[in-house]
């Protein structure tokens, strides 16, 4: 039953949180050498490529499964219609929520304050 249900698994339609494997393809490249040592005769890495092509095979399998999206209204227009903000107004509200130089205090701080 198990197997069977790894097997559906492979074709459920899902969004990925891509910043995940990102960071997981980093680590096992920082993290394990290219060569290892084995009796004095330098050995590629089998291991950690395998952990990479495991990733990669997965990032993979998730960009050709077919996802049938379509629109739900209000939604779709609640969204579409909404006034997007330029780079400028976004970088202003970014400062503003979170200013350079400031320690944590001291935006807990004024998060109570306007409470």
């Amino acid at each position: 039953a198990i197997k069977k249900m790894k097997g559906e698994e492979k074709n459920i339609p899902c969004l990925p949180y891509f910043t995940l494997s990102l960071a997981d393809l980093t680590f096992m490249d920082e993290g394990n050498p290219d060569l290892i040592e084995v009796e004095d005769t330098k050995l590629i890495n089998l291991p950690k490529h395998q952990l990479v092509y495991r990733t990669l095979k997965q990032i993979k399998q998730f960009q050709s499964t077919k996802y049938d999206l379509y629109a739900r209204e209000p939604l779709h227009t609640f969204l579409y219609q909404m006034p997007g903000l330029d780079e400028k107004e976004l970088y202003s509200l970014s400062l503003e929520r979170e200013p350079r130089q400031v320690l944590l205090r001291e935006l807990e701080a004024k998060d109570k304050r306007e409470m």
